[in-house]
């Protein structure tokens, strides 16, 4: 687990920028965490907690990890590209592209609407 001592939501195996990538969606936010055999990525700050800031994308060694927290993201669209999908997480400063088998795409667009829909109020 990357960032926290929650039990994740779904949890998916994917690529981002060609590279083997873990996603893991929790109650509060996304995670993940892609392997670079190269070690070859930037950083990227792409979105800002609510606390004052966190930032995501950051590089451990030969691993990208990187953080949005659920209220810092404005969608989640899935595209169909041949075989699979191309889901496009955006949050306020940024984008991440992750390629998934259309039935991952279409669970994590559920999941992620489901958590950021608001609980009725419960019945006195």
């Amino acid at each position: 687990m990357i960032g926290g001592a929650t039990m994740p939501v779904l949890e998916f195996k994917a690529k981002m920028r060609g590279m083997p990538a873990r996603i893991l969606v929790f109650r509060d936010r996304i995670e993940w965490s892609c392997s670079t055999s190269l070690g070859i990525l930037t950083r990227g700050v792409l979105a800002s907690a609510t606390d004052g800031g966190a930032e995501v994308g950051a590089r451990t060694g030969d691993d990208e990890t990187g953080i949005i927290p659920l209220p810092q993201l404005s969608s989640v669209t899935a595209e169909r590209v041949g075989l699979h999908s191309q889901v496009t997480l955006r949050a306020r400063d940024g984008t991440i592209d992750v390629d998934m088998s259309h039935s991952k795409a279409g669970r994590l667009q559920e999941a992620v609407r489901q958590l950021r829909t608001p609980a009725p109020p419960a019945a006195r």
